[in-house]
């Protein structure tokens, strides 16, 4: 349950020290790693939003519009800026110090989705969406549209699903070769989907806007659920006081957050069934996430807003964890034997895998369903040189990397 679940909205949220009002990219990393954009430019906290650092100033090629961490390290960033052809999707490899233009074309970035292998998909508006299978250097086209492509999200079936600013909802079962369009109950017109997110259950939410058709005739937006892979869709807005809906998320306790355009934030503890306005009020609120270690971050035209608690609850049973995370292997370097740990919330189905610095998988640890609780498993290299690896948990929706060094 939510470790605070009665606490007033005005005691939730506390203002962090981020320079400025709020843009629409927010990331929270693996780690905790907090990035976010306004208009002082994108900042870096890696003490929960304590202090920021600035990563990358704001011109006329980089006003962020959306922002990720892989799991391996790398930063993205998609910009857009008075433009069709002005944006540029950004690559930093070494925590926002320089930052590198990939070879996209340029298009208004505005969605970033990475699955559970590691492929990147950028969404672009006007220009489709292209995929990535080794931290950015490299891109192909997986669907070329003249459609607006604001939000990305992709299951851990690796089911792809594009929200778009004027025609809905597409999904791609084929890793984005062929699309499928799926408006089945979201609002008639041009439903435009500016967030997405799938739960541990593989239920998929989605935050709409009210729509507006050539007649300019507003139709009511707020959130909607599809449990069926996004053929269809449900509205779950009953409490939702302001229908235009803008970020959507899910804390570690199973709650949701919505943000919405000029209506603040709405919490749900009852999976969307019913909202309670929740805070931030007259505020736009352009995206909320969550960290692994269970803040709730809301980044808003008044700047970027944190709970002041975590919403893991340390009053529960202490031998099942709240969150999954993986840790640090230790020691690092090795040699000859290493011990990796990580810790699951609920039996899960997982993958524990070791990779070399070209990708190629050269160990797999753990296959299987795992049992709730904290594990760990040794890993002694005794064929393989010396050198950088990289080890891969995914469990559920859940996926970590981290590195590693082996010293022979």
């Amino acid at each position: 349950m939510f470790p605070f679940a009665h606490v007033h909205s005005q005691e939730f949220w506390q203002k962090t020290t981020f320079p400025g009002r709020g843009g629409r990219g927010l990331a929270v990393g693996t780690t905790g790693v907090v990035i976010a954009h306004g208009d002082s430019g994108t900042f870096r906290s890696t003490n929960e939003g304590v202090s920021w650092t600035l990563i990358l100033a704001n011109t006329d090629t980089s006003y962020v519009q959306t922002l990720a961490i892989h799991p391996a390290g790398s930063i993205f960033a998609g910009t857009f800026q008075g433009g069709l052809a002005t944006g540029r999707f950004l690559r930093s490899t070494n925590d926002g110090a320089t930052w590198i233009a990939t070879t996209l074309p340029h298009h208004g970035y505005y969605a970033i989705a990475i699955d559970k292998n590691g492929v990147t998909y950028a969404g672009s508006e006007y220009g489709g969406i292209f995929a990535s299978t080794n931290e950015g250097l490299d891109w192909l086209t997986t669907w070329s549209t003249n459609l607006m492509v604001w939000s990305l999200v992709v299951g851990s079936d690796l089911v792809l699903y594009a929200g778009t600013g004027d025609s809905g909802m597409y999904r791609s079962t084929d890793i984005g070769v062929t699309w499928t369009q799926n408006n089945t109950g979201l609002p008639w017109g041009l439903p435009a989907v500016f967030d997405m997110a799938i739960d541990g259950e593989g239920v998929l939410y989605a935050a709409v806007d009210s729509v507006f058709f050539l007649d300019e005739t507003p139709r009511s937006g707020g959130i909607f659920v599809s449990s069926d892979a996004g053929v269809s869709w449900t509205a779950r807005s009953n409490g939702l006081t302001d229908s235009r809906a803008s970020t959507f998320a899910i804390d570690s306790s199973g709650d949701f957050y919505a943000g919405t355009w000029g209506g603040g934030a709405f919490r749900s503890t009852d999976k969307g069934s019913s909202w309670n306005a929740f805070g931030l009020t007259g505020m736009y609120v352009y995206s909320i996430r969550t960290g692994p270690d269970g803040f709730v971050y809301a980044l808003t035209d008044s700047g970027l807003f944190r709970s002041m608690q975590t919403t893991v609850d340390v009053g529960e049973n202490t031998s099942v964890p709240s969150t999954f995370s993986l840790a640090q292997n230790y020691p690092n370097p090795f040699n000859p034997v290493t011990t990796i740990s990580y810790s699951l919330p609920f039996r899960s189905k997982v993958s524990l895998s070791v990779f070399d610095i070209l990708g190629r998988e050269v160990a797999t640890l753990i296959s299987g369903e795992v049992a709730a609780g904290g594990h760990s498993v040794q890993w002694s290299p005794a064929n393989l040189p010396s050198g950088v690896y990289h080890y891969r948990l995914a469990a559920g929706e859940f996926t970590a990397t981290k590195k590693m060094l082996l010293i022979k």
